[in-house]
């Protein structure tokens, strides 16, 4: 028994020996066949992201240099702005890219990529380019105010506005963007609304498609035609949509029911310009605004300009590109004696209320009907402001002698016109316009009503080089 018991451990022996023997040889770093973990010897930033005001701004890598395009409106949130970086596999970047920091220095901000060994850096320096806007504006339709069915013009003022991608009017007709009828304006709750003639004074859309509007009312409080006896004014937002109630965001104890205009973001930061008793040079303006949508807390203020408010039209008029109260806008105001409309951009203004630099804009009308500026020679008519992307615009609805005009500029004057101007039947004296951006699809609409004749509607694509 004992000597089997040895045989089968010498067994096992031989073949514990054998199987040692046979297996491969440790790894070492002498034994060619055995893969090592590589070190990384690679400083490259593939892909560079910048995160400013809610923004993510992917960059281009070209070599050692990483472009950022921005839109105008960007800039400010630039300042402050973080990043996401992606770099080869084991490199370090610095400084952090989460780290906040102002992206709008002059020669750009630079970042170094060390690679894993620390044998191999490289610099990639991060560039603003600022991207421009190309507009190219078509007219979409043209339809005669028979086939709209829209009844005679009772006020002097802007009678059309957007309410997102629709178009609303004096009456509270609203259309879709093919022109055709798609309802009623929801007038729950607006003072004087159950008149049969009633009518909006004034109507006006923010930058993001907002309506407002205007009703005049006499002393009573009862709905009232035209503006001469206007004693109370009614303004009215319509924050969900034209068939959602309108919101009261402001009354007054006066006639200021017509050229108003808002700007900005009406739910969050806006302003609501009218234009307060006409008086010789300065004319004031009432400014209320508000910074985040809470109308019953807004505030006023006041702009004054160099021009007289009585001068025979009574419709001097500003309209803001943003819901900044001292930030840029515009102007339109007759030169009267029939030398037609005048147009300008005014920058910021100061504490006082005194607007920044003028700067005169000009229409393209032939002389003999063109006015001073070329815009009309009537004096009566609207300037909308148009914020595309923190450029600025103007859509200039003007009027002739049986004509209206609609003109649509940049403000800066060294640019080409979108739309140099163009002639429309019209046979009442006020023509005006409506302008609304979106954003998300790159498109703006210019909506121009000729009271008593024709609403016609441009559409303006919207491309960045």
């Amino acid at each position: 028994m004992k000597t089997l018991k040895f045989f089968a451990m010498l067994a096992a022996s031989a073949a514990f020996t054998f199987t040692a023997c046979t297996e491969k040889e440790p790894d070492t770093p002498d034994n060619p066949e055995t893969p090592t973990e590589e070190v990384g010897t690679k400083a490259e930033l593939t892909a560079f992201t910048l995160v400013a005001g809610g923004e993510s701004l992917e960059g281009t890598v070209s070599g050692d240099e990483v472009g950022i395009y921005y839109t105008a409106n960007q800039f400010e949130a630039l300042q402050n702005a973080t990043a996401t970086a992606t770099v080869s596999e084991g490199a370090t970047i610095e400084p952090d890219p989460a780290t906040a920091r102002d992206y709008t220095v002059e020669g750009g901000v630079t970042f170094t990529v060390t690679s894993e060994d620390g044998k191999t850096s490289n610099e990639y320096n991060i560039v603003l380019v600022e991207a421009i806007p190309v507009l190219t504006a078509s007219m979409t339709w043209e339809k005669t105010a028979g086939e709209l069915g829209l009844p005679a013009y009772a006020y002097n003022n802007v009678g059309i506005a957007f309410s997102g991608n629709n178009i609303v009017t004096y009456d509270g007709q609203v259309f879709d963007l093919t022109g055709a009828p798609v309802g009623k304006l929801n007038l729950t709750g607006v003072d004087g609304a159950s008149d049969p003639d009633f009518q909006l004074a004034a109507l006006t859309n923010d930058n993001n498609g907002v309506l407002v509007a205007s009703v005049g009312l006499d002393a009573d409080g009862n709905y009232i035609t035209g503006s001469d006896n206007v004693k109370q004014t009614r303004y009215y937002a319509w924050m969900d949509g034209y068939d959602q109630d309108p919101t009261l965001i402001l009354s007054s104890d006066a006639n200021l029911s017509v050229y108003m205009a808002v700007g900005g973001d009406v739910k969050g930061e806006a302003v609501l310009s009218i234009v307060s008793t006409r008086v010789v040079a300065p004319q004031m303006h009432n400014i209320y605004y508000v910074t985040d949508g809470n109308w019953e807390n807004k505030q006023w203020t006041s702009v004054w300009t160099q021009y007289a408010g009585n001068d025979g039209n009574w419709g001097q008029m500003l309209s803001y590109f943003t819901g900044d109260p001292r930030g840029a806008f515009v102007m339109c105001d007759s030169r009267g004696n029939n030398e037609g409309m005048m147009v300008a951009y005014y920058e910021n203004s100061d504490d006082s209320g005194t607007p920044g630099a003028e700067t005169i804009l000009y229409g393209t009308c032939d002389p003999e009907y063109g006015g001073t500026d070329l815009y009309g020679n009537y004096s009566m008519g609207s300037a909308k402001a148009l914020n595309i992307d923190g450029t600025y615009y103007v859509v200039a609805a003007t009027t002739g002698w049986t004509a209206v005009y609609l003109t649509i500029q940049p403000t800066n004057t060294v640019d080409d016109y979108i739309l140099p101007t163009a002639t429309f039947t019209g046979s009442q004296v006020f023509a005006s316009s409506g302008a609304y951006y979106d954003k998300e699809a790159g498109v703006a609409y210019v909506a121009l009503l000729s009271p008593g004749n024709e609403i016609v509607l441009y559409t303006l694509e919207v491309q960045y080089v």
